[in-house]
């Protein structure tokens, strides 16, 4: 059954009528331009003159009565709920929702938050929802109800953020004004971003190196870099001296300021583009030192009819990185430069010897060089090689008595066995030609016996005491003065002597070769 709405006069004629395809209208209103009529289950239903239909608006009331015009506005009474709606007319317009300021696409380790967010509708917005990663499923309540044309919420942040796996994520919106309009129901409102609350994955500093001393005050700092599976590294920052220095989109900066010099530690943070971090695995030490070591009082040699070796000091004096070695670079006539390390005879006086002079009247000439592990280096002579230290050496056939340089009655034999691996013996003599027969009279001798690798650096004191004359061994089990197992390799093991009755020094020099377990 079918309903008609018919035009009659105020006679009773009939004018016209149309068919409505609904059999349950229950009331109608007139606009002066339309027809409005509402059934039972609430629907309003607009039809022009000629009764073509112009549009619908339902769900609005769950149930419909009564239906009148005043104001521009449309009056529906609701049986059920004992309401009466006031529905502006002419609402065919959808809400709009605000544009969100946040750029789509970016990364997030924690809930997105946006500054400018909310929904208008020109005559009344009613209902907001959100869906994540769908448009189909449930829609999730955002507001209900709402009085007026708008709805804002700055700062509105994502629930449930911590639920959803990482990745690739969109936010869908729908909203509904009072005329039951609804926009959004299609995904036609999206904004899509990343989820990463994954750290970098761990990675190591390169140089400066750990406990390694440089010559600039503005070294080059590198590291590995971090590798991120998700949003990729977004920049580095480095500390030195846990103080935050600059950043970096590569793995290498240079400082533009000087540091000082001595001391620092340094460190690296990687980020991802998500803002999440991870700091380096190791925490770096190193030393800045732009000051050479000084090189004094220098044995200078002159001419002497003395066949040698002639025995060489010099005071060394490092404040910052220590010394790395101290050599004496020496030639005879024209030959060739050679050098050879010279070694700790006391507190900072470092001594070693030319050999013996290969013929009479040679020419030898020598400088010093002395390093330290900064690489800072000064020579002396200060221009050497170009000014150096020469003398005339085997003058004539005698030997001179060269104060402090006076070979004395001492050995020291090779150590047995070499090369060894576990430990070895180093045998020495002291003798003494004093004439004297009581022991207790015979005069004492200061002796060291040293070990040193072939860099000149000292690994081992076996010997530093006075000692009287006599055979004498000690032995060697491979470490160092720090209680460390030492490295596979060549050592050289010396013997200094003093003798405290006469200004003299007696030293040789020998190697031995270490194999290990």
């Amino acid at each position: 059954m079918y309903h008609a709405i018919r035009k009659i006069t105020t006679s009773g004629s009939q004018v016209y009528h149309f068919t409505v395809d609904d059999p349950n209208i229950k009331d109608l209103a007139w606009d002066s331009t339309y027809i409005w009529a509402i059934n039972t289950s609430g629907t309003i239903k607009q039809f022009t003159t000629d009764g073509a239909l112009v549009d619908s608006i339902a769900g609005l009331l769950s149930s419909g009565w009564g239906l009148t015009y005043g104001d521009g506005y449309l009056w529906a009474s609701n049986p059920v709920e004992n309401m009466i709606y006031q529905i502006a007319l002419g609402d065919v317009s959808p809400p709009t929702m605000e544009a969100i300021l946040e750029p789509q696409g970016q990364y997030y380790n924690s809930a997105p938050s946006f500054s400018n967010f909310g929904f208008d509708d020109d005559f009344g917005l009613d209902d907001g929802w959100y869906q994540i990663d769908s448009y189909t499923g449930v829609w999730i309540p955002l507001f209900t109800d709402v009085e007026g044309t708008e709805w804002n919420y700055d700062g509105w942040t994502l629930p449930g953020f911590d639920t959803l796996p990482e990745g690739s994520h969109t936010i869908y919106f729908k909203a509904s004004d009072d005329a039951g309009n609804t926009e959004g129901e299609s995904g036609e409102w999206s904004w899509q971003f990343y989820k990463d609350v994954t750290p970098p994955v761990a990675f190591s500093l390169i140089a400066p190196a750990d406990h390694i001393w440089v010559n600039v005050t503005r070294p080059m700092f590198i590291w590995h870099a971090a590798l991120d599976q998700l949003s990729g590294i977004s920049e580095y920052k480095i500390y030195v001296d846990e103080t935050l220095r600059d950043s970096s989109a590569d793995t290498l900066w240079v400082p533009n300021f000087d540091l000082y010099e001595g001391y620092h530690d340094w460190y690296v943070v990687a980020y991802d583009s998500a803002g999440n971090y991870l700091k380096s695995q190791e925490l770096f030490t190193f030393g800045i030192d732009t000051t050479a070591p000084i090189l004094y009082g220098t044995t200078v040699w002159s001419d002497t009819s003395f066949q040698g070796p002639y025995f060489v000091t010099t005071n060394v004096s490092e404040t910052l990185s220590w010394l790395d070695s101290v050599l004496l670079y020496y030639r005879f006539d024209d030959e060739e430069w050679q050098y050879t390390p010279m070694y700790e005879v006391r507190d900072l006086i470092y001594g070693a010897e030319i050999p013996k002079a290969p013929n009479s009247n040679t020419t030898i000439c020598y400088y010093l060089k002395a390093k330290d592990r900064a690489t800072n280096a000064t020579f002396d002579p200060k221009t050497a090689p170009d000014s150096v230290y020469s003398f005339v050496g085997w003058v004539g056939i005698a030997e001179a008595n060269i104060e402090n340089v006076t070979v004395t009655a001492f050995a020291l034999l090779q150590n047995c066995p070499n090369p060894f691996r576990q430990s070895t013996v180093i045998s020495y003599k002291i003798k003494d030609e004093s004439g004297r027969t009581s022991l207790d009279s015979r005069p004492s001798s200061l002796v060291s016996i040293k070990i040193y690798d072939l860099t000149g650096r000292l690994v081992r004191t076996l010997v530093n005491e006075p000692q009287q004359p006599g055979h004498y061994k000690v032995s060697w089990d491979g470490l160092d003065d720090g209680g460390r197992r030492v490295i596979n390799g060549i050592y050289i093991y010396r013997m200094t002597v003093r003798a405290v009755s006469e200004a003299s020094y007696y030293v040789e020099t020998k190697k031995m070769v270490l194999l290990g377990y």
